[in-house]
């Protein structure tokens, strides 16, 4: 995940094996820290396990081009934001999965989908 990223979810990522892309490592406490896209999925790859990418939106910009799946959630409600995710319907097209669920009065649906 990149930085600013990472410092809006710290507090929920602890159980997790974190790489944050950043220039800058000192503040980054006992999270691995990779200074690009590329070395951060070098270092994933190392320990062998699936890897998720988590924003925003420059990662999941590098992230869309290897990837083989993207794990979508569509909110049917509006927000008020600064950074929004990228363009991703011509990379994935292919359903996978589709499950949809209500909470809190707004709709949900949780969506997988490959590339052709």
């Amino acid at each position: 995940m990149g930085r600013k990223c990472y410092e809006d979810f710290q507090d929920h990522v602890s159980s997790y094996d974190v790489i944050v892309v950043s220039r800058n490592h000192h503040h980054l406490g006992k999270v691995k820290g990779a200074m690009s896209f590329d070395e951060a999925i070098k270092l994933g790859r190392k320990s062998q396990k699936t890897i998720w990418v988590c924003g925003g939106r420059a990662i999941y910009e590098e992230a869309m081009t290897i990837a083989d799946h993207l794990f979508l959630t569509r909110i049917d409600s509006e927000y008020k934001g600064d950074v929004y995710f990228p363009p991703w319907e011509k990379t994935f097209n292919r359903p996978v999965s589709s499950m949809k669920d209500h909470e809190n009065g707004i709709d949900l649906e949780f969506l997988v989908i490959g590339k052709k």
